[in-house]
């Protein structure tokens, strides 16, 4: 063996070494079409019965659920005063918080002993949970209407909890409305008294003025002939000063009672929400760039061009005829063909590097466009993701407002900074309304100058007049509109369901038996990953074993037409193992070929068969095929040849190898037969016994292929392998294992076999032609 094998061998030691250990181990998805197919007959009828096993106790164990609907809509309704008693723009999202998270709601709703009994509350300890799960809120086709639901399995519970949920409900609605009412009503009653006493004052003082102005009175004052629309704007700047000066109190007396721990729960309004989402979406960099058409991007493109691909196997072809017939040793150096061989080639390389340079501006034009057109799709592809990624923000920032109203702390702190903000906004307000109003003071005053000490007075308290009619007007209003409805009204209150959520549990039924059906297969694949059966040629590669030397098509049966698609594909694959092994370095010059597999079953006796064959038509020399299986063997039914005499004899000395080699199938193929055993196949093919017998051969054959018994199960292939000058490994499509391979191959190393590939058989035809391609004959010759 030489240097070059022996470091082969190390190497290959080494990757099985990584192979066993699991280094870069994956699993194949090819892997879940071998399973079905490997299992579909025994897997579907055992999976149809779990399947309907699983259906079975669903329907048995399945209690139908019940939804019972209330509807309440705003309160739109006014007497006088309209946008006094103001109803929110969406009911269900500012309502939500009142109807499931209100302690109050949901406590005095578990109290109810009448309620407790619906199937859902029967449980004190997961009552409280079953009620929130149960339990929810959503619009009811408009943003003024809110459908409350509950769900149980009892359709006259689910409707009276759900009445009862809404009852509560609108009793801590009206309630806290109520209180909101008396609360204003307080504040303004207030102001009001303040005012009368201030009016009496500034009266008084105002007599005082006239008296001292000798004559002076307010039925003459300056001020009659003013501007109407400077007297129009201050009344109106006196409106708004005295509506923020209510307000302001209003929050003032809010933020108090939060403070103090008075206000039992605080609601989040919708213009907090508003005033949280201004806050704008920041987007990343943008990291597209374009690419250039550079010189290595260019020259790839060129080499892959149609023309040049195309000029490019006929260079190839030129090569390996060229390679071919050098390597014949019917011709001499002198043949004239060499010559005429290499004119051809000189020729097509020629006309290759032509059409690289006259394509070349052809293909830069069409990278620039490529390279234009991916750069348009990577900016149409970043704007969708900054597209995902604002949404995502949106969300995000949605879930922690949410998250944040759903916990008493959060919404007491998302309250107390949105009424700390209405009240630095409101007390900004009035400080600008106080500063026009004294402007417009000041205006007015420069056309009062004779007068002026009498009429700032007089004015002052026309002023204070209006504010105690604005504030009467303001108390009558709220007295009238809080007497009317409260802010939510019912619409239509929950009854009985008369049909249940799903007759049948349709996705849940379809889910088992869909699991139940996928059992078994699961065992199947979980049987296939255990057992590792070698699937695809590239599974080979991967183990780093002898490389796929050939892929052979699945052999047809013995009764299909001859000139069937599977039987041509079938031949063109053994014509191909036989020529990869003419023209490998390896093997061009190899005359003995031992063919190995490491179990039964594997495809060994056809491949060497057909390789015979294949080589005895090629070369036109007689080809010696020799049965070494001896336990099993195969090659004697193949051909229908006779048993003995064979091997057994002529290692035995009980026949010659001339008298026993079997020559009816003429002059290309000659039948070594197995003969029949009669003692321990260890004792008679020994390392000698076979390089005495190839010895023999090699005087009249011109190639000599062994048939050996399995790796694993028969020791005597070890002597063959070891001696013949090639050893082809074959491995079965979807029956051959991972480590069987790698244990059959550490034995023929161990045992200085020169293993020069492996025969991949067993591929389908259409698989093999999706491969490698079809190419048929034009007139099909026997």
């Amino acid at each position: 063996m030489t240097t070059e094998s022996t470091s082969n061998i190390a190497s290959r030691q080494s990757s099985h070494s990584n192979a066993s250990t699991g280094e870069g181990a994956s699993i194949d998805p090819w892997i879940i079409w071998v399973t079905f197919r490997r299992c579909w007959v025994w897997a579907v009828p055992i999976g149809l019965v779990i399947g309907t096993i699983g259906a079975v106790m669903v329907l048995k164990s399945f209690q139908p659920e019940y939804t019972a609907r209330y509807i309440v809509a705003a309160n739109q309704n006014w007497v006088l005063y309209k946008g006094i008693n103001e109803a929110p723009r969406d009911l269900a999202a500012s309502e939500k918080t009142w109807v499931i998270d209100h302690p109050g709601v949901i406590q005095a709703v578990m109290g109810d002993q009448t309620v407790c009994k619906a199937p859902s509350l029967a449980d004190p300890t997961t009552r409280e949970t079953n009620l929130r799960k149960n339990l929810s809120v959503a619009g009811a086709g408009t943003k003024d209407k809110m459908m409350i639901k509950y769900t149980d399995t009892d359709r006259d519970a689910a409707a009276a909890v759900c009445n009862a949920v809404v009852a509560e409900y609108l009793q801590r609605r009206a309630e806290f409305d109520g209180t909101q009412s008396r609360r204003l009503i307080s504040v303004i009653e207030k102001q009001i008294d303040e005012l009368d006493v201030e009016i009496s004052a500034k009266e008084a003082e105002v007599r005082q003025y006239e008296v001292e102005a000798q004559g002076f009175s307010s039925n003459n004052q300056v001020s009659v002939i003013e501007d109407q629309s400077q007297t129009s704007r201050l009344r109106e700047l006196i409106d708004q000063r005295f509506e923020l000066e209510q307000q302001i109190s209003l929050i003032e007396q809010d933020l108090e009672s939060i403070e103090a721990g008075e206000n039992p729960l605080a609601v989040i309004s919708g213009d907090l929400l508003e005033e949280m989402d201004e806050q704008d979406f920041t987007p990343p960099r943008s990291m597209v760039k374009k690419r250039l058409v550079t010189r290595p991007v260019l020259d790839q493109a060129i080499g892959q061009h149609r023309k040049v691909v195309t000029q490019k196997g006929v260079v190839d072809r030129h090569q390996a005829a060229l390679i071919a017939i050098k390597a014949d040793r019917r011709f001499g150096p002198g043949y004239v063909g060499i010559q005429e061989t290499e004119d051809l080639l000189v020729t097509a390389q020629s006309e290759l590097d032509r059409l690289m340079d006259s394509v070349k501006d052809e293909v830069r034009q069409e990278l620039e466009q490529q390279f234009e057109a991916q750069y348009q799709q990577d900016l149409e592809d970043e704007g969708k993701e900054l597209e995902r990624l604002e949404d995502a923000w949106a969300k995000n920032r949605d879930l922690q407002i949410k998250n944040a109203s759903k916990s008493s702390a959060g919404q007491r702190e998302l309250v107390v900074k949105r009424l700390q903000f209405d009240l630095g906004r409101r007390k900004r307000q009035l400080e600008m309304v106080n500063n026009e109003y004294q402007i417009e003071g000041d205006k007015r005053s420069k056309r009062v100058n004779d007068s002026w000490d009498v009429d700032k007075h007089v004015n002052h308290l026309a002023m204070l007049r209006e504010r105690y009619a604005a504030a009467e007007q303001r108390l009558d209003a709220i007295k009238t509109e809080s007497e009317n409805m409260s802010r939510v009204q019912p619409i239509a209150a929950a009854t009985p369901p008369t049909k249940p959520n799903e007759e049948v549990p349709t996705k849940k039924l379809a889910m088992v038996a869909l699991a139940g059906f996928c059992v078994p297969f699961g065992l199947g694949l979980l049987w296939e990953l255990h057992t590792k059966r070698i699937t695809d040629s590239h599974h080979i590669e991967a183990l780093a074993v002898a490389p796929v030397i050939g892929e052979l098509a699945r052999a047809p049966r013995a009764s299909g037409a001859r000139q069937s698609r599977g039987r041509r594909v079938f031949e063109e694959s053994v014509d191909s193992l036989r020529a990869n092994l003419a023209l490998s370095q390896d093997t061009r010059t190899a005359r003995t070929f031992c063919i190995a597999s490491s179990m039964s079953g594997e495809g060994k006796s056809t491949a060497a068969s057909q390789l015979a064959i294949s080589l005895a038509k090629s070369s036109g020399k007689t080809v010696l095929i020799i049965d070494a299986d001896l336990r099993c063997p195969d090659q004697h039914d193949i051909f229908g040849l006779a048993l003995e005499p064979g091997l057994s004899d002529v290692v035995g000395e009980k026949s010659t190898l001339d008298d026993a080699i079997n020559r009816e199938l003429g002059d290309l193929i000659h039948i070594l037969p197995a003969g029949r055993l009669k003692s321990s196949p260890h004792r008679i093919l020994t390392t000698e016994a076979v390089q005495d017998l190839i010895a023999q051969c090699m005087e009249e054959y011109e190639y000599v292929i062994f048939d050996s018994a399995p790796i694993l199960a028969a020791g005597e292939t070890l002597a063959i392998a070891a001696v013949v000058d090639s050893t082809l490994m074959c491995v079965m499509r979807d029956v051959t294992r991972t480590d069987s391979v790698l244990r059959s191959t550490r034995r023929l190393e161990a045992a200085g076999a020169n293993i020069v590939g492996t025969i991949f058989s067993g591929v389908t035809p259409s698989k093999y032609v999706y491969r490698y391609g079809d190419y048929k004959y034009s007139n099909l010759v026997s």
